[in-house]
């Protein structure tokens, strides 16, 4: 027999909206110098997060081949509300991941190519230092075609 009584439903339901403006500043220009270079930065304002991401963007170009690297960091701020005897308190949690990415990429034509990325994602808190470090890879396709470009 199940004892219903004890059993409690939600039906709160949680709606968030957030805004993020990307800006991105080309230093050089991968064909024409030696070495490709740009700067990236990204404002992100959540209901309970804020975020700011910089990136230095490296990247070479020779025939059809491509390779790329980008230094990503990210700061995050989140708060956090918690009802403990009544009290509401706000918790704010530093989170500083550090990520390195990697990128070749095969163009077949100029509007197909085929690639591998690799991905080092790093977890840095502020009060316990280094935390975790994650490995991703893949492979990348990309397509374009008059006035767009896809890559997945």
């Amino acid at each position: 027999m199940i004892d219903t009584s004890k059993t409690e439903l939600s039906t709160e339901t949680k709606i968030e909206t957030s805004f993020s403006n990307e800006w991105k500043f080309q230093l050089s220009d991968p064909v024409a110098n030696s070495i490709g270079s740009a700067l990236y930065l990204e404002l992100g304002v959540g209901a309970d997060e804020y975020e700011i991401e910089g990136k230095i963007i490296l990247d070479k170009r020779i025939n059809k081949n491509l390779f790329a690297m980008n230094i990503v960091c990210e700061l995050e701020f989140e708060t956090e509300l918690e009802k403990e005897d009544e009290k509401i308190e706000c918790e704010i949690e530093w989170e500083t991941p550090i990520e390195i990415d990697l990128a070749y990429m095969h163009f077949f034509k100029p509007t197909f190519g085929l690639g591998l990325e690799v991905r080092s994602m790093n977890g840095i808190a502020k009060e316990k230092g280094w935390e975790n470090s994650v490995i991703f890879a893949g492979p990348t396709l990309f397509f374009s075609q008059n006035r767009f470009f896809g890559i997945c």
